[in-house]
């Protein structure tokens, strides 16, 4: 745990403790060394804490509005076959090679790209966009925290779903992907987080 607030759910803590009584975070836990450093504020507003998901082209992270003084996600650009953290900081570098700094280049732009248009549209379901920014150079977007139950824990919990309840996980999904299209929007990450 970092200061008053526990690094896992973001909660304050009104006293020192060694496991979080909201989370279970045991305070001695280290962070992947893929991530950012725990407490570390970006953008002078967003205090970061553990990630919720490493994926293989982002980070996904809890963090807490210091403006706002919310709940956020911090999603960030973090294409691990390409980069990684330099001198255990939170900047990253490119692994050596020619092409490895076009493809990593290539793909800041088209995560910018995406999450500047997110940022610019609203629309019913889809969860904004509230900030994009660029640090440590790679790019950041930022979401509302929503609390609740993930689709990948809802199927590991049921396992097996009529069509008809298919369909009501899945309309909502493939309305938002068309009133995107329509505004010229291609959202090409979607998933459970």
């Amino acid at each position: 745990m970092s200061g008053k607030r526990c690094m896992g759910c973001m909660n304050e803590q009104k006293a020192q403790y060694t496991v979080c009584p909201y989370c279970g975070l045991k305070a001695e836990t280290a962070p992947d060394p893929s991530q950012i450093r725990p407490g570390t504020v970006l953008a002078q507003r967003y205090e970061v804490g553990f990630a919720l998901k490493i994926g293989l082209y982002t980070i996904t992270y809890i963090a807490y509005d210091l403006q706002r003084e919310e709940k956020v996600i911090v999603k960030e650009y973090y294409p691990s076959q390409l980069c990684s953290r330099v001198d255990g900081g939170n900047r990253i570098g490119i692994r050596a090679g020619g092409e490895q700094k076009t493809f990593y280049e290539r793909g800041l732009t088209q995560f910018l790209n995406e999450a500047k248009d997110l940022h610019s549209v609203s629309v019913p379901f889809l969860i904004p966009v509230q900030d994009v920014f660029t640090e440590n150079a790679t790019a950041y977007m930022v979401m509302p925290y929503l609390n609740g139950k993930t689709l990948e824990a809802a199927i590991e919990e049921k396992k097996r779903f009529s069509i008809t309840e298919i369909l009501a996980l899945m309309m909502p999904v493939m309305d938002i992907t068309d009133r995107l299209h329509q505004k010229g929007i291609l959202h090409l990450n979607i998933h459970h987080i």
